[in-house]
C-alpha cells in the first residue's frame, strides 16, 4: 500500500549523520511492527552519491531488513546534477529517483531523522483505507512536524519506553519549523504514486522551495488536502546539534523563488534514463541497541546541576517550603525514563505545571 521514499547523502550536514539515520529508519519499522498494517510498508532510502554508502554503513538488525531497500545513486552522476546544490546533494532529483520507481499505491516522502509512533501508524493506514473504499479523488495527506526533546532521548529509553513516550507526551513536543497546510510547508507528505508520477514529481531545481512547488502542482490538479492534526497523524524529529553544517549552510545558501521554469514538465524526471536498481538491505546484528549517544554533541555543553534548572525554571521560591519535593524529583529525574505527575499533581497543581514547563520530557 505505502512506499516511505528517503533521499539523503551521507555527509555531514547533521553531526554522525549516518547513526541519526539509522536509528530513524529503525525505530519506524519497530513502531510499524507493532501496527496491524507492517505487511504493508516498504521503506526505500535514495543514497545520493555518497562515498561511505549508506548500505555499507548502516548496522540493521536482521529482523527488519526485509522491510528496506537503497537506490545508490553513482557519484559521477550525483556530481553531475549537483554542482549549484547546497552540500552538493539535489533533494528534488533524488525524492524523484524514488518516486518514479515506486509501485505501491501510495507515497510518504520523509526526512531520514523522522519517526512516526505506532499509534500514528495505525491511524494513517485506517484512514487510507477509508480513502481508497470511498474513492477520494486525489487525496494529499500532509504530516506536521515536531521535536523530541535531547534530554529525554540521552537516557537512553528501551523502545517499549519510548513507544509509550510518544504515546504520553503529545503536549511537550516542540515545533520545529512552522506547519502551513496552504503551502505544503513544515512537513511531509503523502499522495497517490498515480498523481506523483502524472506530475512528474517535484520541479528538478535544485535549493528552491520545492514544497511550495510541489503543493502548487497539487493543488492545480484538483488535489483534496487533510491536515494530518485532525487524523492522529505526526512525525518526530530528532534536535539539530550545533556541530552539524545544516544551520550554517542553509543560513548562507538558501533561495526562494518561482518562474515559469517551474511550470514545464521533463519527462525524463527521476533520472530515467540511468539503470537504478533497488537493493535489499543486508545486516547482521540480532540485538536493537537502545542507545541514542549520537546525539552527544562536543560542541554542546549539558547542564546537570538541578539547583540551576529550578532556578533558571523561575520556581526557586518554592525551594525553601518544598526541600524534600526537590529532593524527590531530583532523584527521579536521575534514574528514571518517564515520570508520572498523576498522583502528586492533584495537590501540588501549580508547582507541578510550572517545574513541567520547564523540564519537557516529563510526562
Amino acid at each position: 500500500m505505502l512506499e516511505v521514499v528517503i533521499p539523503n547523502t551521507n555527509d555531514k550536514f547533521h553531526y554522525q549523520l549516518s547513526k541519526r539515520f539509522s536509528k530513524a529508519l529503525e525505530l519506524n519499522i519497530l513502531f510499524l511492527q507493532n501496527s496491524a498494517f507492517f505487511k504493508k510498508v516498504n521503506f526505500t532510502i535514495v543514497d545520493w552519491g555518497s562515498k561511505k554508502k549508506f548500505s555499507d554503513v548502516f548496522k540493521l538488525n536482521k529482523k527488519i531488513l526485509d522491510k528496506i531497500y537503497f537506490i545508490n545513486v553513482p557519484k559521477k552522476v550525483a556530481n553531475k546534477f549537483s554542482k549549484n546544490s547546497i552540500n552538493f546533494f539535489h533533494g528534488s532529483i533524488s525524492s524523484n529517483i524514488g518516486f518514479r520507481r515506486t509501485k505501491k499505491k501510495f507515497i510518504l516522502q520523509i526526512a531520514h531523522d523522522q519517526i512516526i509512533p505506532t499509534f500514528c501508524w495505525n491511524n494513517l493506514f485506517n484512514f487510507l483505507e477509508i480513502l481508497d473504499k470511498e474513492k477520494i479523488k486525489n487525496p494529499v495527506i500532509y504530516i506536521p512536524r515536531f521535536e523530541i526533546e535531547k534530554d529525554y532521548l540521552l537516557k537512553n529509553p528501551n523502545f517499549k519506553t519510548l513507544n509509550n513516550y510518544t504515546m504520553n507526551a503529545s503536549f511537550n513536543y516542540k515545533k520545529t519549523s512552522d506547519f502551513k497546510i496552504n503551502l505544503g510547508s513544515g512537513c511531509s507528505v503523502i499522495a497517490t504514486s498515480k498523481q506523483i508520477k502524472k506530475l512528474h514529481g517535484f520541479t528538478e531545481i535544485s535549493d528552491y522551495a520545492n514544497d511550495l512547488d510541489l503543493h502548487l502542482k497539487l493543488s492545480n490538479d484538483g488535489s483534496n488536502f487533510y491536515d494530518g492534526r485532525n487524523i492522529g497523524v505526526y512525525s518526530l524529529k530528532f534536535p539539530t546539534l550545533k556541530n552539524s553544517q545544516r544551520l550554517e549552510l542553509i543560513k548562507k545558501n538558501r533561495n526562494f523563488f518561482y518562474h515559469n521554469k517551474i511550470n514545464k514538465r521533463n519527462t525524463d524526471w527521476g533520472l530515467a534514463k540511468y539503470k537504478l536498481k533497488k537493493i535489499r538491505a543486508s545486516g547482521s546484528f540480532d540485538k536493537i541497541e537502545n542507545s541514542f549517544s549520537f546525539l552527544n554533541d562536543k560542541y554542546e555543553t549539558i547542564n546537570n546541576d538541578f539547583e540551576q534548572k529550578i532556578s533558571n525554571s523561575g520556581i526557586g521560591y518554592l525551594k525553601k517550603d518544598t526541600n524534600l519535593k526537590l529532593i524527590i524529583f531530583y532523584y527521579i529525574f536521575k534514574y528514571s525514563h518517564c515520570v508520572n505527575f498523576l498522583h502528586f499533581s492533584k495537590s501540588n497543581y501549580d508547582f507541578c505545571i510550572n517545574l513541567q514547563n520547564y523540564v519537557r520530557y516529563i510526562n
